[in-house]
């Protein structure tokens, strides 16, 4: 499960506001059971109506629990929250489809594409899916420095500048890693995402943000 916050600055905030909330949330759900994966995202290549992107990953069997506790709980911080920003939320299923070793590293900066697509007319769900995985097998054979993984809307308002009835979410360890990733599509990749846009999924192109991760699991789910 990915919940997601898509976020603009409320009047006369800034992001060192966001930070401040941060730590708040951080000092808050260090108290209960939360197990997710936290990342903030702002954006660095992109044309978003957004300030600042929160996911929260966490595994679908610890959503409820989680989720109880932070409403009995959680409600200053979550006040403190919506005092600096004013966000577009939703609840999406996200299924991981590739991912290197660099990615596991403790590093807690990264950049991370979002790409929204919409499918074909005539294009079956088991046809899209095994172009994925066939892309996913490219990437693994490239040994690609990368993480590779699908988002797909579930609970929450969709709005048109979040077209798409999935997301394609790519996460690059450093410069050298969305480097290359640009060095590939410029270079002859383009074909293949051509390829893929007139056959299988009109997609908006990849925005690309800053990522900070701002909680790891203290129980890995993972892997």
């Amino acid at each position: 499960a990915v919940e997601t916050y898509l976020c603009t600055l409320n009047t006369c905030n800034k992001i060192a506001d966001v930070d401040s909330v941060n730590a708040t949330w951080l000092a808050t759900v260090a108290e209960g059971p939360y197990n997710g994966l936290a990342v903030q995202l702002t954006p660095r290549f992109g044309n978003v109506p957004y300030d600042v992107i929160f996911f929260e990953y966490s595994a679908l069997d610890q959503v409820a629990e989680s989720e109880e506790w932070y409403d009995d709980n959680g409600q200053d911080a979550n006040a403190a929250f919506l005092e600096a920003v004013s966000c577009q939320t939703s609840l999406n299923g996200s299924y991981q489809a590739y991912v290197s070793e660099a990615i596991l590293q403790d590093d807690d900066q990264a950049f991370v594409s979002i790409n929204w697509c919409t499918i074909r007319d005539g294009v079956s769900a088991e046809a899209l899916a095994a172009e994925r995985n066939a892309f996913a097998h490219r990437l693994n054979d490239a040994n690609v420095r990368a993480a590779y993984s699908v988002m797909f809307p579930h609970f929450g308002v969709r709005t048109g500048n979040r077209l798409g009835d999935f997301a394609q979410v790519m996460v690059y360890p450093d410069w050298t890693a969305l480097a290359g990733a640009h060095q590939y599509w410029a270079t002859g990749g383009w074909r293949a995402q051509g390829e893929y846009q007139q056959k299988f999924a009109q997609c908006t192109s990849s925005n690309v943000y800053d990522a900070a991760v701002l909680h790891r699991p203290h129980t890995p789910w993972f892997q």
